[in-house]
C-alpha cells in the first residue's frame, strides 16, 4: 500500500476539549483502490487500509471519512471512522455518485453525480443520506467545494 499512496489530504484533526487528538491522513491509492488511514504522530507507522473505494474527505470534526465506492450498481457515496468501523452508506441514488465536498459544519455532502444523460451534476445530501436533491441543473460539474 505504501508503494502506491496518493495523496489526496492530510490535515491537523483538533477536537474542542480534546486538542491532543491524533493526526491523520486519508489518502487515496489509485493502484488498489483504497482508503487508508496514517497516524502521523507515529513515526514509522504504516497506512492502515480502512475501505476500498476513491475520493476520500474528512468531515470537519474528523470523525468520519467520507469516500465513493464502486459496487454493483455503480459507485455510491460511503462513510467510515478513520478506526475502519461504521462504514454506513451515505443515502441511495440511481445515479453514479463521486467527489465528495462535506459542509463546514459537517451537516452536508455536495458531489458529483451522472444523471441520465451522461451529464455530470452537482447534487447535495444530508450527511445522514437524506434529502437528496440537485444543487444545480444547468453546466457539468467538477470538484464540489464549500
Amino acid at each position: 500500500l505504501s508503494d502506491c499512496l496518493n495523496w489526496m489530504k492530510a490535515r491537523e484533526m483538533l477536537r474542542a476539549g480534546n486538542p491532543l487528538r491524533d493526526h491523520v491522513a486519508a489518502v487515496s491509492c489509485g493502484v488498489c483502490n483504497g482508503v487508508a488511514v496514517l497516524d502521523l504522530d507515529a513515526p514509522g507507522a504504516a497506512p492502515r487500509l480502512v475501505a476500498r473505494g476513491t475520493d476520500p474527505v474528512f468531515t470537519p470534526d474528523g470523525d468520519w471519512i467520507v469516500y465513493s465506492a464502486t459496487g454493483t450498481q455503480g459507485n455510491r457515496l460511503w462513510r467510515v471512522r478513520p478506526d475502519g468501523t461504521g462504514r454506513t452508506p451515505v443515502g441511495m441514488s440511481a445515479e453514479d455518485a463521486g467527489r465528495p465536498a462535506v459542509s463546514p459544519d459537517g451537516a452536508y455532502v455536495a458531489y458529483v453525480a451522472k444523471d441520465d444523460e451522461d451529464r455530470e451534476r452537482l447534487r447535495v445530501r444530508r450527511f445522514d443520506g437524506t434529502g437528496d436533491r440537485p444543487f444545480l441543473t444547468d453546466g457539468d460539474a467538477d470538484a464540489p467545494a464549500w
